[in-house]
């Protein structure tokens, strides 16, 4: 017994700690009482600062008469703030009050936002003006793409582009995402069917698998078709590899992916997979000699077969049953991008002068839009009264085919 007493008494190498000062002085023994934690994590989505949290903990440890054993490092460190997010935080409220004054004024244009559990923005929407219309016109067939490098948060911006009966691009609707993911996604869609009513009837997209999931919950009854030229990217990049110094047995593989691809008459599609089927038995063939890992081959033959059970989604001779304005990629979306790119968007862009830019963009394409409607009035009219179809450019016959042409 005496042994035990004596084992007991040298358990602790070192004085106990009676102090409440000398408790807080070891980070192991301080925490911050459950009792406060979730007003403490309220304060902090307020985007109160961690000193200005610490001092309000104390005053309700108090209140409550609850010891205190935490500082203000420990909530310096559980509520750092990243300078960066704060300056996102501060754009989006400029953003969202710039578009609160334009939805007084005009109802059709809604946005909307998710807040993160750090308090700050994750996702935000907005209608473009016209944009409920364009969708509309577009008999509800939307290409829809991300880009990124268009902001200086690192967002990645999502357009929803329609076509109007003019055959020029318009933007309907744009989303941003701090993350791109299913539930990101998910909260655009359903965020897209609140604002404009209903559900696009097609959409097109490239092969996202995170889009793919999204799509399939938010919008069931909607027709997803994928961008061939997207697959055809992806096409290159899984099989190339197997025709590695074979460039004509390659150059007559694409070329027999992109006629099964095109051909339209519904009459063959039961023929398609049979022709699919031994395209990818070529394929697996040439991969043989110029494949020697068993697991690459096996992930080549697992994607072959993903292709062909998705045929309904990009094979022409599948998907020209449905009425999509002649799209068959998201090309139309990409030149967008590509415009924003090159005249106004890149990393140093705010939120707010991103959407004033898309507006300004968005009457201009309005603009050709109008002007493409009037000429066609115009060369009606005068070919009716003179029987000849006129050359109404003022700047003479093929006048911005250079410049205006739509994506």
């Amino acid at each position: 017994m005496k042994e035990k007493a004596a084992d007991a008494e040298t358990i602790h190498n070192h004085e106990l700690i009676v102090k409440e000062s000398e408790k807080r002085s070891v980070a192991a023994l301080r925490y911050i009482p459950e009792k406060i934690l979730h007003l403490c994590d309220h304060l902090a989505e307020g985007h109160l600062k961690p000193a200005k949290i610490y001092e309000s903990a104390k005053e309700k440890c108090a209140e409550l008469g609850i010891e205190v054993n935490f500082t203000l490092k420990d909530f310096q460190n559980r509520y750092r703030v990243d300078p960066a997010a704060v300056k996102a935080a501060l754009d989006t409220t400029e953003l969202f009050n710039y578009l609160k004054d334009k939805y007084a004024s005009d109802t059709s244009r809604p946005f909307d936002q998710k807040i993160g559990s750090s308090g700050s923005i994750d996702d935000f929407f907005f209608v473009l003006p016209r944009g409920s219309d364009n969708f509309r016109l577009s008999k509800k067939i939307v290409l829809y793409d991300t880009k990124h490098g268009v902001t200086k948060y690192g967002f990645k911006v999502g357009t929803y582009s329609t076509v109007d009966n003019h055959g020029k691009t318009q933007i309907s609707a744009v989303d941003a995402h701090r993350v791109e993911d299913e539930e990101s996604f998910r909260w655009g869609f359903s965020v897209f069917t609140k604002n404009l009513g209903e559900s696009p009837s097609i959409i097109f997209t490239d092969s996202d698998p995170a889009m793919k999931a999204a799509i399939a919950k938010e919008w069931p009854e909607t027709i997803h078709l994928l961008c061939i030229f997207h697959l055809f990217k992806n096409f290159y990049e899984h099989c190339k590899k197997a025709f590695m110094g074979r460039d004509q047995e390659w150059s007559d593989i694409a070329r027999r992916w992109w006629r099964l691809c095109k051909k339209s008459d519904s009459r063959f599609v039961p023929d398609f997979y049979s022709e699919w089927d031994s395209l990818a038995d070529d394929i697996m063939t040439a991969a043989g000699p110029s494949i020697k890992d068993e697991k690459k081959r096996w992930l080549l033959q697992k994607w072959l077969n993903g292709m062909r059970d998705r045929a309904n989604q990009w094979a022409a001779c599948m998907t020209y049953q449905h009425m999509t304005f002649g799209i068959h990629s998201t090309q139309r979306a990409e030149a967008i991008h590509s415009v924003m790119q090159r005249r106004f968007a890149d990393k140093n862009s705010t939120f707010l002068q991103l959407v004033k830019d898309l507006e300004r963009m968005d009457a201009e394409n309005d603009f050709r839009s109008k002007d493409a409607e009037f000429r066609e009035n115009l060369r009606r009219n005068m070919q009716q009264t003179t029987g000849n179809s006129p050359n109404i450019s003022p700047f003479g016959e093929g006048y911005g085919r250079d410049v205006t042409g739509h994506a």
